[in-house]
């Protein structure tokens, strides 16, 4: 999405506004990243938070560790594309009324929420170098291990709950990323 895309947008209503950018994200996430893989991430019920600021501490600790034990000695160098969207299960009227509202209102219904957190992460787990799509089973294996480390790091004897959907064609993809964008808040 260019600058001058969303300067034109901000001129429209907000609805108008919100949609426009939600279709441009959907189109930026389909053709840049092109996701062949979804990974939904909740931490374990013992876990589970409302406060986001330990859900993204905890799902980057998640997402560090699995380049890490997909990519192996040298994750850090070159990353597998992804985009992360968290969602509380809150619908917009849940949390009391539209979904356009000031950065300040959003925030505070942000923070007034009492559901966990949970993410959805649409990634590209294609090796840049040799063009291979990683399996499943790969992903299950790396999943694993991060399970693991997870447990270690936060001395926990259940690590979160890491469900795997492989994305097949491009019509599930656009499914998927649709899924994600739903209740898209947008806020510069």
């Amino acid at each position: 999405i260019t600058a001058e895309e969303i300067n034109s947008c901000k001129f429209q209503r907000k609805k108008n506004f919100v949609n426009t950018y939600q279709s441009a994200l959907d189109s930026f996430v389909c053709h840049h990243i092109q996701p062949n893989c979804m990974l939904t991430i909740q931490l374990h019920k013992s876990e589970k938070t409302t406060d986001i600021n330990v859900f993204e501490e905890r799902v980057h600790f998640i997402m560090k560790s699995l380049e890490k034990a997909l990519l192996g000695r040298h994750w850090n160098r070159k990353h597998y594309p992804f985009i992360v969207f968290y969602e509380n299960s809150h619908d917009k009227t849940a949390l009391g009324g539209s979904y356009t509202g000031t950065p300040a209102e959003q925030r505070q219904k942000r923070e007034n929420s009492r559901r966990p957190w949970h993410a959805h992460i649409l990634c590209n787990f294609t090796n840049q170098e040799t063009r291979h799509n990683l399996t499943k089973e790969e992903l299950e294996k790396a999943v694993q291990t991060v399970d693991n480390s997870y447990r270690c790091k936060y001395r926990r004897k259940k690590g979160p709950d890491i469900h795997i959907g492989m994305l097949e064609n491009q019509e599930s993809a656009n499914r998927a990323v649709n899924y994600c964008t739903k209740e898209l808040w947008c806020q510069f």
